[in-house]
């Protein structure tokens, strides 16, 4: 269903930019790269913190999320100077993925303690 609706929202984006205005409709990249991101939080991140939360260790999801929150700030200031509205679109969906992969990690390492 997410993907489906990714696809969507992808052939579509051209025109739902242009809803907010000609300028936003010139560059759909960045929608792009956002919706990259996006997927980075349904495939990796969201259900990896639910099972996380699922098997008690919500804590072990709330000290990823800190973390990578504070992360964050270094990585978009750096971005935004280097690369302006491109480079936050990419650190975001980047830091996106990089937390899911971390939640990933810390729930198979809380599995394999179980065995």
């Amino acid at each position: 269903m997410v993907p489906c609706l990714m696809l969507v929202v992808g052939l579509l984006t051209p025109f739902i930019l242009g809803l907010f205005g000609a300028y936003y409709a010139t560059n759909p990249e960045l929608m792009y790269i956002l919706l990259f991101g996006a997927a980075g939080g349904f495939f990796v991140r969201v259900p990896f913190g639910n099972l996380l939360s699922a098997v008690g260790r919500a804590d072990i999801n709330t000290y990823v999320n800190i973390v990578v929150l504070a992360l964050s700030y270094f990585v978009f200031e750096y971005a935004i100077a280097r690369a302006g509205v491109w480079g936050l679109s990419v650190a975001m969906s980047c830091m996106i993925w990089l937390s899911g992969f971390i939640s990933m990690v810390f729930f198979y390492r809380y599995y394999k303690r179980l065995a």
